[in-house]
């Protein structure tokens, strides 16, 4: 889920270097990505920052001539938001360093925690440079003390919930296919909440919920599952 965010939010803001290309100028662009949380983690993040900025160079060919792509890195075994930010505040110095070694305006990205881009929206503030958020969440963001941050990523399930309404309100969508990867051995307590507190958000609208629980890793393709979603409702 928040490896999608990631991946929407690129699309969602890469348009606006279309822009930015005509000016002529170089703009540094630095993925800040910390810590093992496998949410989080470095081999799950990067890929997605990659695929957004080749598809944007190939649907506008050029535009990418003037930015400089650099990311920070420092590998760990964070489990928790409170172990991403220890990683972070031990990777400060080496963040400062970075930055400070660039000539131009500079945007720093990072699919980090809560916590930690509450850290880091600090720090964007007194450097003075825009931090662009893909998985941290909440109003805290839309305080005066984050001049600097941008979120794009609502993580928190009430955010999550709320847009899943939404949604269906805007199209007039009244049943819609819920299918939940919970049976996965790995799953993650975040999907499982999320999941979980959707269906229930749902069905307190009274829309009608078609929930299916499945283990992604024993299904071979989705065909099946996307039929019988063709079948029975509008939107999945």
């Amino acid at each position: 889920m928040n490896c999608c965010g990631c991946f929407l939010m690129h699309h969602l803001w890469i348009g606006s270097l279309v822009i930015w290309s005509a000016t002529g100028l170089r703009l540094n662009i630095v993925s800040v990505i910390l810590g093992g949380n496998p949410a989080y983690e470095y081999g799950i993040s990067a890929p997605t920052y990659d695929v957004a900025f080749e598809d944007a160079n190939v649907t506008y060919p050029g535009m990418l001539r003037d930015v400089t792509r650099k990311t920070i890195f420092q590998l760990g075994r964070s489990r928790t938001c409170d172990d991403e930010v220890q990683s972070l505040h031990d990777a400060l110095l080496s963040i400062y360093g970075t930055l400070r070694g660039l000539s131009g305006p500079t945007l720093v990205q990072t699919p980090g925690c809560t916590e930690m881009a509450i850290v880091l929206g600090d720090f964007a503030r007194e450097m003075n440079f825009p931090l662009l958020i893909s998985s941290a969440g909440g109003d805290i963001f839309m305080d005066p003390r984050f001049p600097t941050v941008i979120g794009f990523g609502p993580a928190d399930h009430a955010s999550l919930r709320d847009a899943a309404v939404a949604m269906l309100q805007a199209y007039n969508w009244t049943t819609i296919s819920l299918l939940c990867g919970t049976l996965y051995q790995f799953r993650k307590p975040f999907d499982i909440t999320a999941c979980s507190s959707l269906k229930v958000k749902l069905r307190k609208n009274r829309y009608d919920v078609i929930a299916t629980d499945f283990d992604p890793s024993k299904v071979e393709t989705y065909a099946g599952l996307m039929r019988s979603v063709q079948l029975t409702s509008r939107g999945m």
